[in-house]
């Protein structure tokens, strides 16, 4: 299964998980960041290293490569697209439009829950519509759904205890809070020097 194809899948197991509907319906491309597929939960299952890796995924996915998704409205994909074209795409682009969404294709969801066992979450089907055609793909063996969402370190990826508040990896011993840029308040990660958002200078962490 390629990069892409784990990035959907990954994404079909999040919301058959907890919402199966929501699986052909508009999904918020800053949600999906922000809640269904953060990167601090899913770079281990996509393996992916850095968040621009993780990123540079989810443009791809929302730029229609594959045919595994499409983003509305059709000018935040044409910039999505635009901008993948380039040497060193922008990834903030990814949150410029805040109504920007993306929906995934039936065929390839389908396929990818027909391939794992997950049945009960096939659309409705439309009366005298014949059942869309599923392309062969491979079948993988899926992680337990708890082991999927369970929270993990963002340094050495190990599970973090539930029901409790958790400050410290127990593994690695390294911070778990989220850490944030103290000019505009993006995400950073421990150690870097400087804000990939705005530039700014960081404390040592």
């Amino acid at each position: 299964m390629n990069e892409l194809r784990r990035l959907v899948a990954l994404i079909a197991d999040s919301l058959g998980a907890t919402d199966p509907a929501r699986l052909y319906r508009p999904i918020p491309i800053v949600e999906l960041m922000d809640r269904i597929v953060p990167y601090r939960t899913s770079r281990r299952h996509l393996d992916v290293v850095t968040s621009e890796e993780y990123e540079l995924l989810l443009l791809r996915l929302a730029a229609g490569e594959a045919g595994l998704a499409r983003t509305d409205p059709p000018e935040t994909l044409a910039r999505f697209r635009q901008e993948l074209g380039t040497l060193q795409p922008d990834l903030a682009v990814l949150r410029m439009d805040e109504h920007a969404t993306m929906t995934l294709a039936r065929d390839a969801v389908a396929a990818l829950l027909e391939g794992a066992g997950g049945q009960g979450y096939a659309p409705p089907a439309q009366p005298g519509a014949a059942p869309p055609a599923v392309e062969e793909v491979e079948i993988v063996e899926w992680e337990a759904a708890d082991d999927v969402h369970a929270e993990r370190c963002g340094c050495c990826g190990g599970t973090l205890p539930a029901g409790r508040a958790v400050n410290f990896c127990p593994h690695c011993g390294q911070s778990v809070r989220a850490l944030h840029c103290p000019q505009c308040n993006e995400e950073v990660e421990l150690g870097w020097r400087h804000c990939v958002a705005c530039g700014a200078a960081l404390a040592q962490q």
